[in-house]
């Protein structure tokens, strides 16, 4: 039995915090947001995914859902015959 894949961070040591490094410099300050003030901030709110390796397939399940269920607000125009 072949062994899934885990999240990024398993695969690339330190890939979490060069991401959480990188975003504070390029927020600058730029945001007034606690969680984006101070690294302990940074890493509370950059964090691997609750899912693990299953993230990306489980959240396009999940928008398909959600496109599926929506309303539809305005039905598709239909071409004009010339």
């Amino acid at each position: 039995m072949r062994t899934p894949p885990q999240f990024a961070e398993t695969e690339q040591p330190g890939l979490l915090a060069v991401v959480r490094r990188r975003l504070r410099e390029l927020l600058g300050g730029y945001f007034n947001a606690p969680e984006l003030m101070s690294a302990e901030g940074v890493a509370r709110y950059v964090v691997p995914p609750g899912l693990g390796y299953r993230a990306g397939v489980l959240g396009a399940i999940a928008l398909a859902r959600r496109a599926v269920q929506a309303p539809i607000l305005d039905p598709p125009v239909q071409a004009r015959e010339p």
